[in-house]
């Protein structure tokens, strides 16, 4: 009898979760959750939607501020709502001078810019880079939110992506065979009336039904879902799309599936801070701030116990003591001693200096600020009331970026281009960009290929990084300039100033396009032109008039003589 399909899923389950797998670094990230960021993983399916306390080991928690400002800056660094973050062109440089081109281009870049305003986007992101930032893995899904919800009544047309992260924990990845996460089981937990909204009462297994219909909706059941890539051996149950999608209740319902579906585009977002070799999963500052962090809380705790010590040091008490020992301000000790004195005495008193130790924890949370580049997204809150030079704020800038610029390309990598042509993919299905559309491409795009300019914050500073060596070289050429005016010929400006602009992330449309700056450069000739020659007309007609007075032998003019000459040549 050949295995099911949901049998094969359950056995590649259980490989993922082992030990050449996630298992070890589960036991990392479960460390960073209790010392770090406790509220966003989930190890077992028995805590989900538990609202005890989590901070149990947490006495200092400038770590978990740190990687909260991590995720505040990122976001508004590289996808601030507030601002475009991408833009849309083609890899032709010509092409993208066309004016019905570069109208198409900003048309779409407005449309998906408001799908993701109109979407949970910007809920969603910040958790991404938090949990990238701590656990060195993020999992994020983008939904076609009509696609992947079949089952609702009365769909909003105007909905087109909806996004959801999953906690670290709550997955399981693997990867293609050049890197690329192509693989993700997910283990949740839902209601038995949220699997009957989701997947309809006939799919769902005989006991969930029995639990909607006798009213026991909120009743908790465990689902799987596995989007992996549609192989042959799996047949064409996933529409011959090319990755399957496919859901299935962890207990009951025998071998069969809630949904069986598949999707165009790998709907999954998976950024890695740091990937080494051919790990699954990355590594983060969390990781490296770990000891810092474990460190700093047994130091907090230390310096409770010797303030602790000091405010209320140990006691040795009588056996005529009747009653309880009063240790608050006022109290009353109860005693049949005759000294009272001798009845509860102090036999030393702790004498601690704490400067030291606040000396070493000041450092260590130093330490961890600076893993998370909490230096550099509140550079200028740190510098304090001190007078400093924008020369230095730049070179303070372009140092702490040189050691984010890694991050940022695996973020754009693994997480916006896959965003951008996951959007760019569902609204081309729902006919935004088709031909006889609003926003019919037009024909010089027919075939072409689109590119992605990222243009935050974040990646223009990495840009403008080049700009400072741009300015030098600039200052150089003037200064040489007035001394050796040749110098200028070495000089090509017009490609100085495209660089210049295009490091700068400026809109091209502040430049005039090369027929028009061949254009102007005419105009300025054929003016300086007509000036020359009218500052030269009177010499020319006081020429001719010498010419005309001036008589030739015969009688004639030397100024006839030489427009007779000239009309013979």
């Amino acid at each position: 009898m050949p295995e099911s399909r949901k049998s094969r899923y359950r056995k590649r389950l259980e490989a993922l979760r082992g030990e050449q797998h996630a298992r070890g670094w589960r036991s990392h990230w479960m460390e960073l959750a209790d010392y770090i960021l406790p509220r966003r993983a989930l190890f077992s399916l028995e805590h989900a939607n538990r609202g005890g306390k989590l901070e149990q080991q947490i006495l200092d928690s400038t770590a978990s501020r740190a990687a909260e400002i991590l995720a505040s800056g990122m976001m508004s660094g590289l996808t601030s709502p507030a601002r475009p973050w991408f833009r849309l062109g083609s890899p032709d440089p010509e092409l993208n001078q066309f004016g019905a081109v570069k109208q198409w281009l900003h048309d779409v870049q407005v449309e998906m810019e408001r799908v993701f305003a109109t979407s949970n986007l910007y809920n969603v992101l910040p958790s991404v880079y938090e949990s990238g930032g701590v656990f060195g893995t993020a999992c994020a899904f983008a939904w076609d939110d009509i696609e992947e919800d079949v089952a609702r009544t009365g769909p909003n047309l105007d909905s087109v992506l909806r996004f959801e992260e999953a906690p670290i924990g709550s997955y399981y990845l693997a990867t293609s065979s050049r890197g690329y996460v192509d693989t993700i089981y997910r283990e949740l937990r839902m209601t038995a009336r949220q699997l009957v909204q989701k997947f309809g009462l006939g799919a769902v297994s005989v006991q969930v039904k029995n639990l909607y219909e006798r009213g026991d909706g909120e009743a908790p059941v465990d689902v799987v879902h596995v989007i992996e890539p549609n192989e042959l051996e799996r047949g064409a149950f996933a529409r011959n799309k090319p990755f399957a999608s496919c859901w299935y209740e962890s207990g009951g319902g025998g071998d069969a599936m809630l949904r069986e579906s598949g999707f165009d585009e790998f709907p999954g977002l998976v950024p890695r801070w740091y990937v080494s070799g051919n790990d699954v999963y990355g590594r983060s500052r969390g990781m490296q701030a770990l000891p810092d962090v474990k460190h700093l809380q047994v130091q907090q705790r230390r310096k409770l116990e010797a303030t602790e010590l000091m405010t209320r040091p140990p006691r040795v008490g009588s056996k005529d003591v009747t009653g309880e020992v009063a240790l608050i301000p006022a109290g009353v000790t109860v005693t049949d001693a005759l000294d009272a004195r001798t009845a509860m005495a102090v036999p030393f008193v702790p004498q601690i200096n704490l400067d030291h130790v606040r000396l070493d924890i000041a450092e260590v949370q130093q330490r961890i600020r600076q893993g998370f580049f909490e230096d550099l997204f509140l550079m200028l809150t740190m510098i304090g009331d001190r007078e400093v030079t924008a020369t230095e704020i730049a070179e303070r800038k372009e140092e702490k970026l040189l050691m984010l610029g890694p991050v940022l390309e695996r973020l754009e990598d693994e997480l916006l281009d896959p965003l951008i042509d996951r959007a760019f993919a569902v609204l081309m299905r729902r006919g935004r960009f088709l031909p006889g559309s609003a926003l019919e491409p037009p024909a010089e795009l027919s075939g072409a290929v689109l590119r992605v300019e990222y243009v935050s914050i974040l990646a223009q500073a990495q840009r403008a990084v080049g700009t400072s060596a741009m300015d030098r070289q600039a200052t150089a050429f003037t200064a040489i300039a007035p001394v050796r005016p040749d110098v200028l010929d070495k000089w090509n400006v017009d490609t100085w100033i495209d660089e210049y602009t295009e490091r700068l992330g400026l809109p091209p449309k502040l430049l005039h396009t090369p027929d028009e700056v061949a254009e102007i450069r005419d105009a300025r000739v054929r003016r300086e032109q007509m000036a020359a020659m009218a500052e030269q007309a009177p010499d020319i007609a006081g020429a001719a008039k010498d010419l005309s007075e001036a008589e030739l032998p015969g009688g004639t003019s030397a100024l006839t003589r030489a427009l007779e000459t000239v009309g013979a040549a």
